[in-house]
């Protein structure tokens, strides 16, 4: 196979369906060539040659369908490893009780039940942060209380996009490089590495992500060498996907459709490229359309997870007023900041070897057109340093201290350039062979694979030596205090609840509510719409028990709105104190009636629904 050329040759028919029609031709053909002159020999002279030519000709067809599977053939065995691993480290990491360690874990999966069982069920239960993609791709998994409580229901998604990347990272190095082998270094790079394996064990939406990216970039690949509308239209369809999953799918979207004008305009003129800009951008923006019409019909702001109090934005400008924001506007710290988490979740050895291939492949290609969708597998980068330098985002990790402190926060960000790594190492491996001595041409294709295995084996077993990067924010980073204090309020909740609503933003408590094992319906939270308003109001007359926190990075609705107020103490006793979180309880019926009802003890009904806690999670990491 030959990498993508600049004219629009290209190996792509290696990658369609066999025709049965062209092999039925070819064997009546050869049969007919060789078969005729032995008929005029005689019958039984021309019996046997005829089998000989039928036996030339079924090995002939055999080896072409073996060379037209093969690439398939790969694919299988990629996909099959790919399900082994993730099983195999979901196990692991479940067995460890680590799949649900980050906050943000909880809080996606929870978004995607509340769909189902809230006090005001319903897609607005979607959300105005995050962007609803993978929460509804859960929606088939979580309404079971054990694939809830367990966690697996919202892992699913993770699990299946890792296959899925795996396999469309192999088809993307061996369509761009031209070698099988460059596929399979790509592939084995991206599968391998700790942080990936952690991450698609949890119900993040980072390997989502980086699933949708890597086809839409292979689509692109594909549609620059064929120029047809098929594999444009599965391009956009991806981005569009990738723009419903995080905001950092929208900056690929927009990169791919300036790479598709250039391509479209330069190979066949303005109205191509005109033509192809719209198919693309009908469908791949669609996703984002869409979005915003949700936020303004929902919220009445279609910025709202913009500017909304629940937004990143707000969050950064409350760490930025503590002090905490030191990369903004300071590019060159910003730059310092994500390549450092980028070599730490690559690994130095293996980001040398991208380096070397990308540095390698542009100076070889810089001029052909074809080659330039692979570059979009980089705009992560440019995403990043772009967010950090403008405050819109912050990343802490150990080796750059910025805040006085050696720490872990956010650092998984730098695994979106994880695809870009391997393609570029998978570049690596095409190299290699051209650069070896003519004396070892016959081997030469087995040993520069083998180098790289090696190099790639070695990294990825120093790593998994130790603690995965994207696991140290959860385990050891500032989020760890807040985890245990959640922890804590759901055990003692667990050991004083005896019935009635429960006043709490589910922006702040998420984790807590979970590890409650209580329905959702037993609180009153700010997803409930105008309930949670009037409770907020009058929480004496909706609300047996109260729970906010002081000092919440989020935006804590509750605390927000009654700490300014002293209309409500008066029915309420404070009952305890954890950390910086207050539980209230009230002391006085509503509206003077009879006291509230008293069921059974929290840890007496759980007792009577295996199915709800045969999944919850231990009490310490």
């Amino acid at each position: 196979m030959t990498a993508i050329e600049p004219a629009g040759h290209t190996s792509l028919k290696r990658y369609r369906l066999p025709r049965a029609a062209h092999i039925a031709v070819g064997a009546m053909t050869r049969w007919a060539v060789v078969a005729a002159p032995e008929r005029a020999a005689g019958e039984a002279e021309g019996a046997q040659e005829a089998a000989r030519a039928g036996s030339r000709v079924g090995w002939s067809a055999a080896q072409g369908w073996l060379a037209r599977h093969r690439l398939w053939n790969i694919e299988a065995g990629i996909a099959l490893l790919g399900v082994i691993l993730s099983i195999g480290f979901y196990t692991w990491y479940a067995e460890q009780g680590l799949t649900l360690a980050y906050g943000d874990a909880i809080s996606h999966m929870s978004i995607a039940y509340r769909v189902f069982e809230s006090r005001d069920p319903g897609l607005g239960q979607l959300g105005a942060v995050w962007p609803p993609l993978n929460h509804i791709f859960m929606l088939p998994f979580v309404w079971n209380q054990t694939l809830y409580r367990s966690g697996l229901g919202g892992t699913i998604p993770s699990m299946v996009a890792y296959v899925v990347a795996a396999v469309y990272t192999y088809r993307t190095g061996a369509l761009v490089f031209g070698s099988w082998r460059s596929g399979v270094v790509a592939a084995l790079t991206l599968m391998l590495n700790p942080s990936i394996l952690y991450m698609q064990a949890t119900p993040m939406s980072e390997m989502d992500l980086i699933c949708f990216a890597v086809v839409a970039v292979f689509y692109a690949c594909r549609w620059s060498a064929t120029l047809e509308a098929p594999d444009l239209t599965k391009c956009a369809a991806a981005a569009a996907a990738g723009t419903l999953i995080r905001y950092d799918g929208w900056a690929l979207a927009v990169a791919l459709l300036a790479i598709i004008i250039a391509i479209a305009w330069i190979k066949r003129g303005r109205l191509f490229a005109e033509a192809s800009a719209l198919l693309y951008s009908m469908l791949a923006f669609a996703g984002c359309v869409a979005w915003l019409i949700y936020e303004q019909v929902i919220f009445g702001d279609m910025l709202e997870f913009l500017n909304g109090p629940y937004s990143a934005k707000a969050q950064e400008n409350q760490i930025k007023a503590s002090g905490g924001l030191f990369t903004s506007h300071n590019p060159l710290l910003s730059l310092h900041v994500y390549t450092q988490v980028v070599l730490d979740a690559a690994g130095l050895p293996l980001v040398i070897a991208a380096v070397i291939g990308l540095v390698w492949w542009f100076s070889r290609t810089r001029r052909h057109l074809a080659s330039l969708p692979i570059y979009a597998a980089l705009v992560p980068f440019a995403f990043n340093w772009l967010s950090l330098t403008l405050g819109i985002t912050t990343i802490s990790t150990p080796e750059v201290p910025t805040s006085g402190g050696a720490t872990y926060f956010n650092v998984r960000y730098g695994m979106m350039m994880l695809p870009a790594t391997a393609l570029f190492v998978g570049a690596l491996a095409t190299m290699l062979p051209s650069a070896l001595p003519a004396v070892v041409a016959n081997w030469k294709r087995v040993v520069a694979p083998a180098l790289l295995a090696v190099v790639v084996a070695f990294a990825c077993v120093t790593w998994l030596t130790g603690t995965p990067l994207a696991l140290q924010d959860p385990l050891y980073g500032p989020t760890v205090v807040g985890q245990r204090q959640q922890r804590a309020e759901a055990q003692w909740l667990d050991a004083h609840y005896h019935g009635g609503d429960i006043l709490a933003s589910t922006a702040a408590f998420d984790p807590m509510i979970f590890y409650t094992g209580l329905p959702n319906s037993d609180f009153i939270s700010d997803g409930d719409g105008s309930y949670f308003h009037q409770a907020v109001a009058r929480p004496q007359d909706y609300a047996e028990w109260i729970v906010m926190d002081q000092h919440n990075n989020n935006f804590e609705a509750v605390w927000s709105a009654l700490h300014i107020r002293t209309d409500w103490r008066r029915y309420y006793a404070l009952r305890t104190t954890i950390g910086s979180t207050l539980i209230y309880q009230r002391i006085t019926p509503p509206n003077g009636s009879a006291a509230t009802r008293a069921p059974l003890p929290l840890s007496a009904r759980l007792a009577l629904q295996p199915s709800a806690t045969g999944g919850r999670a231990p009490d310490a990491l």
